[in-house]
């Protein structure tokens, strides 16, 4: 029990210390308190993104999803199937990740070092949208419609 216990306070201590927060406040999205990007959340369901001194939108984000009645089940009635297409604009590449929150998408582009300092890395956009790809849009079924996913 006490090396369960253990486990349990290191795991915890772990995952707090090295997480990162994010927060979106006026159109900044910061990290651990720190600007890192411009944010300007469109019509609930759509975000364009850059640097913190760019002049130009370098990503836009779409929450997107679709109905598959393959995918139904207690948990998803609906059977919906849900990502964010991201679109890197000045790079002209795209790749589709998992549905996110708007922070865990702060989150995510932060991890994944896009932007090194401030700039957009085009090197490891490249290894994202190579190790992502559009699986989400590849494995829908013939005849069904993309929804436009809105986020709060």
């Amino acid at each position: 029990m006490k090396k369960i216990l253990l486990f349990l306070c290191v795991s915890l201590l772990a995952s707090t210390s090295f997480s990162q927060k994010t927060k979106i406040k006026d159109n900044v999205a910061t990290v651990d308190g720190v600007a890192f990007l411009k944010w300007d959340l469109r019509h609930g369901s759509e975000i364009s993104i850059s640097g913190i001194n760019s002049t130009s939108e370098e990503i836009f984000a779409m929450y997107m999803d679709y109905s598959d009645p393959a995918k139904v089940t207690s948990a998803n009635p609906e059977g919906k199937v849900r990502w964010i297409e991201l679109n890197f604009v000045t790079l002209q590449k795209k790749c589709e990740i998992d549905t996110r929150t708007q922070g865990g998408l702060v989150k995510f582009i932060f991890e994944n070092n896009l932007y090194i300092d401030n700039v957009i890395n085009a090197e490891n956009v490249e290894k994202l949208v190579y190790k992502y790809g559009m699986r989400f849009s590849e494995g829908r079924p013939k005849g069904t419609t993309v929804n436009v996913f809105i986020s709060e």
